[in-house]
């Protein structure tokens, strides 16, 4: 699945800036700096998972930058720069309308560089429908998983 994900980036994914939320290993970011992405941050909220995804950056080199909070919390506060590739992997389990009540959606547009993308896996169950300023221009099944792209909504 994650290299149909990747060969569908393609170009976007060499220089790009990734944002990997709820990195859990950090498979998405990674991937992308293996592939040439320039940087990537990744935010996962357990310590013990965080650690062991920087050990594992510090291992293979990457100079990148791990931090310990909850996807919801952290993207309100977000960041000053905006990201090309946003990773999004929130867990199965968490009904769809908990992506919205963590406000998870909310202001993860204003993160997104023009032209970027939110590479969204969920479960194929999910209800959850990306909103206006984000919508989905990209979706393919794999088992019980699914993964969208969404962009910026044109007109927005």
């Amino acid at each position: 699945m994650r290299a149909a994900v990747f060969s569908a980036l393609g170009n976007l994914v060499p220089q790009s800036r990734v944002l990997d939320l709820f990195a859990g290993t950090g498979s998405y970011g990674l991937e992308a700096l293996s592939r040439g992405a320039s940087s990537a941050l990744f935010i996962e909220q357990n310590n013990r998972i965080a650690e062991a995804l920087r050990k594992n950056l510090t291992s293979l080199k990457y100079d990148s930058q791990v931090l310990e909070s909850p996807a919801e919390i952290w993207i309100p506060r977000g960041s000053e720069a905006s990201f090309d590739l946003i990773f999004l992997d929130p867990p199965y389990d968490q009904p769809s309308q908990e992506l919205s009540e963590w406000k998870t959606v909310a202001g993860l547009h204003r993160l997104l560089a023009p032209g970027g993308r939110v590479i969204w896996e969920h479960s194929r169950q999910s209800t959850w429908k990306a909103t206006r300023p984000l919508e989905e221009v990209w979706r393919r099944e794999y088992g019980q998983t699914c993964v969208s792209f969404l962009v910026h909504s044109t007109g927005s």
